[in-house]
């Protein structure tokens, strides 16, 4: 199987599963670059089966960015192979066996009493609305 075709099958179930856009979005995304990445190899990688866990890894460790948009990221090629796998395309999910960058979250502090003041202020703006604005 292609990997192109691939793509396409899995973005066209991503639709009818109606995820939201900035889901499709993301997926869209992480897989044009897993594409243009294939493309500009050497000797160009165009089926799923050349895709085994170094070649993988290699383009993994290319991505930059922050730790959680790299796990995210890793995440959704996961997601992808799975469904290649579920269509009977390959047999293992070979991103799978790569391990994640662990995300980093900044601690989550409350607010301030200023800011806690602002956002009940904006309530009344919102609760003044006209509901066919």
């Amino acid at each position: 199987m292609e990997i192109a075709a691939a793509v396409e099958n899995f973005l066209q179930e991503i639709t009818r599963l109606n995820r939201a856009e900035d889901t499709r979005g993301k997926y869209i995304l992480t897989l044009n670059r897993l594409s243009e990445w294939c493309a500009a190899q050497d000797e160009p990688i165009t089926l799923l089966s050349q895709l085994d866990v170094a070649t993988l890894r290699r383009w993994i460790q290319a991505w930059g960015g922050a730790p959680t948009t790299r796990h995210n990221q890793h995440q959704r090629v996961i997601t992808f192979f799975f469904f290649c796998i579920e269509q009977g395309w390959i047999k293992e999910n070979r991103a799978e066996k790569i391990k994640k960058v662990t995300p980093e979250q900044d601690e989550t502090l409350p607010f301030t009493r200023e800011q806690f003041d602002e956002l009940i202020e904006a309530t009344h703006f919102y609760d003044s609305r006209n509901p066919s604005d």
